[in-house]
């Protein structure tokens, strides 16, 4: 008898797992395998691994049973704990691969194939850490140029919850870089994990978890208001976990039913004799959030009947649908014809995308005939909404058109439950959504490129950042997990600040919680902006600076990483020498040197001349013949060009520093 034959029953009931020694096929005799689990979604083909980290595989499963696991010739066995979670764990590994990854049940045999170890990099924030590669500068070279089977990039879907989420709701699954993944994938995230990938020599997989828009409070954990009663908080905490259930419950049956062709359900839902008299009526091209279903996600049916002449029976059939948001499954008299998209794999870029189908003969008629469209949506709109013609007509003969605008029928056959709220508000967050569910899975470091939102709070950003990254590595279990954190770029026409400059306050923010925190690091971009774009498109040179702070900071290489950085300054009389941190490359600049400003006992600041002496910069204006106050670059697109011989900018300062 072995150790877990004898200590089975206690693991189980903890959750706890156990290795079985050196046997390929462990004999589980205590527990049963478990004839229904599943793997966590962050696992798929082509994924990637920390490496030099214990190998952490996790999932749900029947409580208290159990699942073999191999991975490069090591077998654990995990038991699932009573809330359904297992967890296991492999010997740590330097970069490698390709493995394959076995994961075991009673009756089924999960297989990934053509995973690696390496550096895995989360990279989170808004739009601009959203932005695809199909929008950066000199797209169309940077794509058709991608391919990288060394890179493996990760896209979470977007999604919110009162409560943290143990798992992803959809299957966005590791895909190598090539330019079908990389075009709609973070650029950011892609070019700060290609030029990371290229100087390591080693795989890389990027996780791009973004939400254009997004304020930092996204990225947190909820505070629910403290002033709420206790029974108020008792039936909101009731009502989230009711909510999470029938959230899980509904998505599981909608990607069911998306997932089967001619789906039972769907069939008998798109049968030409169906009755359908109780069914609501909708005016179609429209999008059902601004007309019949306000705020509604999920699944939706539509049906149209029309009369086709005898000469249109047993001919193939043209069907334009319009564009349609999002995923849709299409029957004629009954039939699946067509489908675009998957709400489970988050395939819905389709959502502005006319549909043109094609009706078989043989489904075709004379006189009554039905066409049933399932519409499922869990973002934005939804529903048929035009952009192009509804109609239909035989093949080859656009003359016969009979137009599709107009009338249908519809039912709701899945509906996603609304958040709950407290106080008559929702306290969900991204967080719960889109980071908690990788808490486990470790990673290298954090990229963090958000703000934008938040400019106009930057006091209450100084305690939010420290917080975001603390509460994130507490959960990753990382006290000094790297956080490489992207300092806002020059935005707008302001090209001197005569006033408050929140952009400039807030680049100060990002500065001093960086400076302030061990193992984060700043990247400056006050150069690569753009005054008229918000989204600057020089996301290639952010990406190699993040990639130099990262191969020096992290992982130790001697690369100069960073600008020079200003430590202090000192008031001479009618002058201010600025002294900056000893660097392996020294201060340069284009004559003029640009961006400094000095200010008197008035508080007014004066455009100021400076001179690079070795180390320091020396400021003197004539309008200010005893300052008392000097700052550079700040204003929100303000004129600099202060570097190292490196070429990478000083970020923005001001001395004295303000509380």
């Amino acid at each position: 008898m072995n150790v877990f034959t004898l200590l089975g029953p206690a693991l189980a009931g903890m959750g706890l797992l156990l290795w079985t020694g050196c046997a390929s096929h462990p004999v589980v005799e205590a527990v049963a395998l478990a004839d229904e689990f599943t793997p966590s979604r962050i696992f798929s083909d082509h994924l990637v691994l920390q490496r030099d980290r214990p190998i952490v595989i996790f999932g749900e499963a029947t409580p208290g049973c159990a699942l073999e696991l191999t991975f490069d010739r090591e077998t654990r066995v995990a038991v699932a704990g009573p809330d359904g979670r297992w967890r296991a764990e492999f010997s740590p590994r330097p970069a490698g691969g390709p493995y394959t990854l076995e994961i075991r049940g009673r009756n089924r045999t999960e297989r990934y194939l053509d995973v690696m170890v390496g550096e895995v990099w989360f990279c989170s924030g808004q739009s601009n850490m959203g932005m695809h590669v199909g929008s950066a500068a000199n797209a169309e070279t940077e794509v058709r140029n991608s391919t990288n089977p060394n890179l493996r990039l990760f896209t979470a879907d977007r999604l919110i919850s009162p409560l943290p989420h143990t798992e992803l709701m959809r299957i966005p699954s590791w895909k190598p870089a090539t330019p079908s993944s990389v075009y709609g994938f973070s650029a950011t995230g892609y070019f700060f994990g290609r030029e990371l990938q290229r100087a390591l020599g080693v795989p890389v997989g990027i996780i791009n978890s973004s939400w254009g828009g997004t304020a930092i409070e996204t990225w947190l954990p909820p505070e629910l208001p403290t002033n709420a009663a206790p029974a108020a908080l008792a039936a909101y905490r009731e009502q989230s976990e009711t909510y999470l259930r029938e959230f899980r419950a509904a998505l599981k049956r909608m990607f069911e039913l998306e997932r089967e062709v001619n789906h039972p359900e769907l069939a008998a839902l798109a049968a030409p004799g169906l009755d359908d008299r109780d069914w609501k009526t909708a005016r179609l091209p429209g999008q059902w959030e601004k007309s019949i279903l306000p705020g509604f996600d999920g699944m939706v049916a539509f049906r149209r009947p029309l009369e086709l002449p005898a000469d249109w029976a047993g001919r193939e059939l043209e069907l334009e649908l319009g564009a349609i948001d999002e995923v849709d499954r299409t029957y004629f008299n009954g039939v699946e014809i067509a489908r675009r998209g998957s709400s489970e794999r988050s395939e819905v870029d389709y959502w502005n995308r006319p549909r043109y189908y094609r009706v078989p003969g043989e489904l075709v008629r004379a006189g009554r005939n039905v066409i049933t469209v399932f519409v499922s949506d869990l973002t934005g709109e939804g529903g048929l909404w035009g952009q192009a013609p509804m109609r239909i007509n035989p093949f080859g003969a656009p003359g016969m058109t009979l137009a599709l605008e107009g009338d249908w029928k519809y039912q709701v056959v899945v509906q996603v439950p609304e958040l709950p709220t407290l106080n008559g508000k929702t306290f969900a967050t991204a967080y719960n959504g889109m980071v908690t569910p990788f808490f486990e899975f470790p990673v290298r470091g954090c990229v963090w490129y958000q703000g934008e939102s938040n400019t106009q709070r930057a006091r209450t950003y100084a305690r939010q950042l420290p917080q975001l990254i603390a509460d994130w590595r507490e959960h990753w279990g990382e006290p000094e997990l790297p956080f490489l954190i992207v300092q806002l770029p020059n935005y707008t026409r302001q090209r001197r600040a005569e006033g408050p400059s929140p952009w400039a306050e807030f680049r100060e923010v990002q500065r001093r919680v960086t400076a302030a925190t061990p193992g984060a690091e700043l990247v400056v971009t006050i150069d690569i902006g753009e005054a008229d774009d918000i989204h600057p498109k020089n996301k290639q040179e952010l990406g190699r600076r993040l990639a130099l702070l990262a191969r020096n900071k992290v992982y130790g290489r001697p690369v100069v990483a960073e600008g020079p950085r200003a430590t202090g300054a000192e008031f001479k009389g009618d002058r201010v020498v600025i002294s900056f941190q000893p660097s392996a490359s020294p201060l340069r600049a284009v004559s003029p040197l640009l961006g400094f400003e000095l200010a008197g006992k008035d508080g007014k600041f004066h455009p100021a001349h400076a001179e690079i002496a070795g180390a320091q910069v020396v400021v003197t204006a004539p309008e200010v013949p005893a300052p008392t106050a000097v700052r550079y670059a700040w204003a929100e697109n303000p004129e600099c060009n202060l570097t190292n011989q490196a070429g990478l900018p000083t970020a923005p300062f001001r001395f004295p520093e303000q509380p």
